[in-house]
């Protein structure tokens, strides 16, 4: 496979971050990914727990909180990758999760951004996202798609464009060289649905990928 870029963002959640690196580490190959590790403005420097539970961990400390947009732009900008993978640390990944992004990406180079299903990490047949809705322009609003539903594989073959999530969110170098980086006036919300857009104005679908799955959110650090 080509290169892929793994952007992570932690904001003093050391024990969740580790978490997620020891997730990365088993279900991923070291020769096919780089994994970046952006520590937003930490109370203390536990660079060493990181590195140890992912050895040859890209760590870059930001003496300032850099949010969401600002910290992943930070981390795109230190890049290698031909594919750039975000991914929030309270995910953990499951096996084939990368290859099947990829493999979905290399078939469809329509798609500018691609997101797969994500579970809820306490109830793993729980959808958290399966997709957004359009964007109401007038409202400024859209819905998440399957959340809370029980996962029966009803989105597998749904291959929809949709919304992304910022939690796993995946673009190739070249759209992003012309689409452009994430508005990081955004801080915190709404900055992947107008990273959606400005994909969309480069003539990119985004859309969901509902065969791998990747396990998230309401974890305690």
């Amino acid at each position: 496979m080509p290169l892929t870029s793994i952007i992570t963002v932690n904001y003093n959640q050391p024990a969740v971050t580790i978490d997620f690196l020891k997730s990365v580490k088993k279900f991923t190959n070291s020769d096919e990914v780089e994994v970046i590790l952006v520590d937003n403005a930490p109370a203390e420097n536990r660079m060493t727990d990181f590195v140890a539970a992912y050895p040859g961990l890209i760590y870059i400390h930001s003496s300032k909180n850099l949010g969401y947009a600002g910290g992943n732009n930070l981390g795109i900008k230190n890049a290698k990758g031909y594919y750039l993978l975000l991914l929030n640390n309270d995910t953990e990944i499951t096996a084939g999760f990368l290859e099947a992004l990829v493999k979905e990406m290399e078939q469809n180079p329509s798609i500018g951004l691609l997101s797969p299903l994500i579970k809820f990490h306490e109830n793993k047949k729980l959808i958290q996202y399966a997709g957004f809705t359009e964007m109401n322009y007038i409202t400024a609003r859209n819905g998440a798609i399957g959340e809370k539903e029980t996962d029966t594989g009803q989105y597998s073959n749904d291959s929809r464009e949709r919304f992304c999530h910022g939690a796993a969110v995946m673009c190739r170098r070249t759209d992003l060289d012309q689409a452009g980086m994430m508005d990081e006036r955004y801080f915190l919300y709404y900055e992947e649905l107008d990273w959606c857009e400005k994909f969309k104005r480069i003539g990119k679908k985004s859309g969901s990928q509902a065969k791998q799955l990747s396990i998230t959110k309401n974890r305690s650090a």
